[in-house]
């Protein structure tokens, strides 16, 4: 039986990571993995408390373990304010792509009816304007895209300084 707090605030710290209805099958297994390296530490002579808290100091990050037990399968947390910020990135980047096509067609269209023997460097000249609004909205999602996601998923760069639980073994 285990007999400190620290291994029920790790296996706590798992459950976060698999959830609640798996706390069973969790708490069975680090309980059994526990007691099975105390029971190897007491033999080597330390005491039921010394053996209990080296066997935990020896255990990984409880997201890892998590992981291993194959059951950390939680959706990135997302919330509104982020899902919202990401429709109007594509909102504003579609609507720079769409006045870049209108614009490049209208110049082209302009220079056409200025000067109709001139159809080939118009069309050259509303491609080109097209691909520079185009080109800037891609880059306009690009950049927002990254900020984002650092912003409001923690994909990139990502920082687990937001959790309850920091683990760290022992040197």
């Amino acid at each position: 039986m285990l007999i400190t707090e620290r291994a029920g605030e790790y296996m706590d710290a798992v459950c976060i990571h698999v959830g609640e209805t798996k706390r069973d099958v969790v708490v069975r297994e680090l309980t059994w993995h526990i007691e099975a390296q105390k029971a190897i530490y007491m033999k080597e002579g330390m005491n039921e408390l010394a053996a209990e808290n080296r066997a935990i100091d020896e255990l990984e990050d409880p997201l890892i373990t998590a992981e291993k037990f194959g059951l950390a399968a939680r959706p990135p947390d997302r919330d509104w304010l982020g899902i919202v910020a990401n429709v109007a990135i594509w909102a504003i980047s579609g609507g720079v792509a769409l006045v870049g096509l209108i614009f490049g067609i209208g110049v082209a269209w302009a220079m056409i009816s200025a000067h109709p023997g001139d159809f080939v460097i118009a069309i050259l000249i509303g491609l080109g304007i097209t691909f520079c609004f185009s080109f800037l909205a891609f880059l306009f999602l690009s950049i927002c895209k990254y900020a984002s996601n650092m912003l409001f998923y923690r994909g990139i760069g990502e920082d687990h300084s937001h959790r309850k639980w920091k683990w760290r073994k022992k040197p």
